[in-house]
């Protein structure tokens, strides 16, 4: 009956022991479960501080502060010469972009949609632009090129003249009549068909621009 006894004692004490390991392990799980969830509160507390702290050094540095008032657009097509004979000119591009000069802080002006805005219009090939601190914006762009003027079947006026890219695009016609081949006798069951900014893609037109 001792032996048993004995045996008994010790089973229940090596439960004890395994159940008690168990209850440790479990502890030290669940303690570096809540240190994890402390540090990332941590963590995401410092990133909010410091994401608030640059908004407000911006804003009181740079998007409130009146000398990167925008004074200044430097505007210039890289390859035209003479803005008499180019297809655009500052004060249109100007009016395109829509900025307030004297108003706007340079800062809040997006340059990307300022570069859209001036790939959208139809003369422009190309457009870089930047900040020229502390209250300038600089535009580069080029112009598509002239290669050819339509002339539409059934008419012989000058200004029915359209005058063309190497790809059809119609683009507008510039302020003074620059010496360009003329193709002649295109016929479109549609007058919008000659609007600027479409391009005319018939074989008629396509391939004398090709041999131009």
């Amino acid at each position: 009956m001792a032996k048993v006894h004995s045996k008994t004692i010790w089973r229940i004490m090596q439960n004890h022991n395994i159940l008690g390991k168990k209850a440790v392990a479990n502890a030290a799980l669940k303690e570096k479960f809540i240190t994890a969830i402390a540090w990332i509160f941590i963590a995401f507390c410092l990133s909010l501080v410091i994401y608030l702290s640059k908004i407000g050094l911006q804003s009181l540095f740079l998007t409130s502060n009146k000398q990167f008032t925008l004074q200044h657009l430097d505007i210039s097509a890289l390859n035209v010469l003479d803005n008499k004979k180019g297809l655009t000119n500052p004060a249109e591009i100007k009016k395109a972009l829509d900025l307030n000069i004297g108003q706007d802080n340079i800062f809040d002006i997006d340059l990307k949609n300022v570069r859209k805005t001036l790939l959208d219009i139809v003369a422009v090939n190309t457009a870089d632009v930047a900040y020229i601190y502390p209250d300038t914006i600089k535009i580069r762009y080029s112009e598509e090129t002239p290669v050819a003027r339509l002339l539409p079947y059934g008419t012989r006026l000058v200004s029915s003249l359209n005058v063309l890219n190497s790809q059809g695009l119609i683009l507008p016609p510039g302020r003074e009549n620059i010496k360009l081949p003329i193709i002649r006798g295109f016929k479109a069951r549609d007058k919008n068909h000659f609007q600027i900014g479409n391009t005319i893609d018939h074989e008629s037109i396509a391939t004398p621009l090709q041999v131009i």
